[in-house]
């Protein structure tokens, strides 16, 4: 597998091309179902990423987007859609997440990762949990038809719950 930085190419060949479910998922929180805007709203908002990465199966042959994006200090939303390809690199893409992707990205600007499945991406669902994320609850009608989603968040090792102020 190889990893490099997402160009626009590598953002809308994915879009395109998502699983069905990813489709279901991403699309539940937009207004629009519009592959081209979604990527060019991915593409847009790169500056907030901590990193937006292309996992291929070989040089120009992207599989999947993943990233995270700080939604304010110390927090970011992660995202990730593939192509029904996914299988291909899956194993080497959790092993990277794993390896790099969460000490490497997150942990070293992040105390927590977040982010939003729809319930019935049991595939994606069941990968959150493999690297770590846990379940924090269920947000019923979260979706634009009323979609349930179930809300996952990665903290930082050994970090300690802070009261409220006040």
């Amino acid at each position: 597998m190889i990893v490099r930085d997402a160009t626009r190419l590598d953002v809308e060949t994915v879009i395109h091309l998502m699983r069905a479910d990813d489709a279901l998922e991403v699309y539940a929180g937009r207004f629009l179902d519009d592959p081209q805007a979604l990527a060019e709203d991915l593409v847009a908002a790169r500056p907030q990423f901590i990193a937006m990465k292309a996992l291929c199966a070989a040089e120009f042959d992207p599989i999947a987007i993943i990233g995270a994006r700080l939604m304010w200090p110390g927090v970011a939303s992660i995202i990730m859609v593939a192509t029904d390809r996914w299988s291909e690199i899956a194993f080497a893409a959790t092993r990277w997440v794993k390896r790099v992707a969460i000490p490497v990205y997150i942990a070293r600007n992040c105390h927590r990762g977040q982010c939003e499945a729809w319930v019935g991406n049991l595939v994606s669902c069941a990968w959150l949990e493999n690297l770590g994320f846990v379940v924090e609850g269920r947000l019923r009608g979260y979706g634009k038809n009323g979609e349930d989603f179930i809300q996952y968040a990665w903290t930082r090792p050994g970090r300690e719950p802070t009261p409220a102020p006040g």
